[in-house]
């Protein structure tokens, strides 16, 4: 059976496929096939590395691969030099990462603070809200949630200026 893979890096990248140079976003491939990942930032701050894909599922690495609307997507984060990193995790430049992140850590202060005065939620609305998600992807019109058991779900913020508005997850 063949499946989808679509690549979500948080940089530009290319990718050494299993002995192929790849500069796209999806391919297809058989569900059964080992895939050896190799992402190449083009940027010179981050350093390449290797994941396996299995079946359409990230293993070792950093990648992180959910299944959602028939496809496989891989979050490809980048990766700092030791050397060059103050050892902190950089805060996401988009207002939803961003969001989702705060969430994840239980800064539940800040991500209320990203909503607009109309869009009311406390904490324990936020923390029950968001208990079953462990990471999200970044696409060009909405995110994805992933949950503990490897499963994506799509989640639509829409804004209101700077402030978040409303939130609705398929």
């Amino acid at each position: 059976m063949e499946i989808k893979v679509v690549l979500c890096p948080e940089s530009d990248c290319v990718y050494y496929i299993s002995g192929s140079f790849f500069d796209g976003k999806e391919f297809v491939t058989e569900s059964d096939n080992v895939l050896a990942v190799t992402v190449m930032p083009l940027t010179v701050r981050y350093v390449p590395y290797t994941f396996k894909l299995i079946g359409g599922r990230a293993e070792g690495g950093k990648a992180l691969s959910c299944e959602c609307d028939g496809k496989v997507y891989v979050k490809i984060p980048m990766q700092s030099l030791l050397l060059f990193s103050d050892g902190r995790d950089p805060i996401p430049s988009d207002c939803g990462s961003k969001f989702f992140s705060f969430v994840r850590c239980g800064a539940f202060n800040e991500a209320l603070n990203m909503l607009s005065s109309d869009f009311k939620l406390t904490n324990e609305d936020l923390k029950a809200f968001f208990a079953d998600y462990i990471a999200d992807i970044r696409l060009r019109d909405y995110y994805i949630l992933i949950d503990a058991s490897g499963k994506g779900h799509r989640c639509f913020l829409s804004m209101a200026g700077e402030k978040i508005d409303n939130i609705s997850i398929e």
